[in-house]
């Protein structure tokens, strides 16, 4: 009989990891496009290091870099939030029961 207690967590489990991988997958969708962005920006500083040093260019391109990531950075805090609070069900109930 106790073992059918434990057979219940099994979908509250599983319903709570696959919902922490949908909130972690959309965010990932979502700004993908300023990742790539954000690593051309730097591949392309990187491959003209001497010009962007010669014409002291290191912090436009900084800026230019930081603001490419604004928007994820922002918006990770509540998606963090949001798969924790998912990870956190998925452990609680596992030890509720």
């Amino acid at each position: 009989m106790e073992d059918s207690y434990c057979l219940v967590t099994v979908p509250i489990l599983l319903g709570a990891g696959v919902m922490q991988l949908r909130v972690i997958s959309q965010f990932e969708e979502r700004h993908e496009e300023a990742f790539a962005r954000s690593t051309g920006i730097t591949v392309e500083a990187v491959n003209s290091i001497k010009t962007v040093a010669s014409l002291s260019l290191e912090h436009e391109i900084l800026t230019t870099y930081r603001r490419s990531l604004e928007a994820p950075r922002k918006e990770i805090t509540r998606a963090s939030m949001y798969a924790n609070l998912w990870l956190a069900i998925a452990h609680s109930v596992s030890n509720l029961v």
